[in-house]
């Protein structure tokens, strides 16, 4: 089983200026020494954040053989999860294309409480960050929502 990462570099959170006040940042899923879909991949880290922890929640109630997909904002990348037991899912890594053809990157086994752990700390250090900067939206109450539920 390998161990999947949720990478986020807070020292890159941006937030916009426009009314909805969108946060970006760096964010990337790390397999081993392989990160998906770029070390410096830049996307919308709250609302990314916030999707991945629906999905491991609904994945964590599910039952066996469903999936779920963690999916980036920006750009055709995602990793789609299939639950294998109560205890494992599949990843399989994937990018999008236009005629609906996904291609698939990676395929990995890993513990669905190491995912969540890493889920939470990644979501807890944007907080946190979040919380020094005095930032305040919708999507960071929609963050804190889903992390109380995980």
């Amino acid at each position: 089983m390998t161990d999947i990462l949720v990478k986020v570099r807070t020292e890159t959170l941006n937030i916009g200026q426009g009314k909805s006040r969108l946060i970006t940042g760096e964010i990337c899923l790390a397999i081993g020494d392989v990160f998906f879909p770029e070390l410096y991949w830049n996307d919308f880290v709250v609302i990314v954040l916030t999707w991945w922890l629906d999905a491991i929640n609904k994945l964590k109630k599910s039952a066996i053989g469903e999936v779920c997909e963690f999916r980036f904002m920006d750009g055709p990348f995602f990793a789609s999860g299939v639950k294998i037991d109560q205890k494992t899912i599949a990843m399989n890594f994937m990018k999008g294309r236009m005629n609906g053809d996904d291609m698939l990157f990676s395929s990995e086994n890993c513990s669905i409480d190491n995912l969540t752990h890493s889920l939470f700390v990644a979501s807890s250090n944007v907080i946190e960050e979040i919380d020094k900067r005095k930032w305040d939206n919708k999507d960071i109450a929609d963050l804190r929502r889903a992390m109380k539920i995980i």
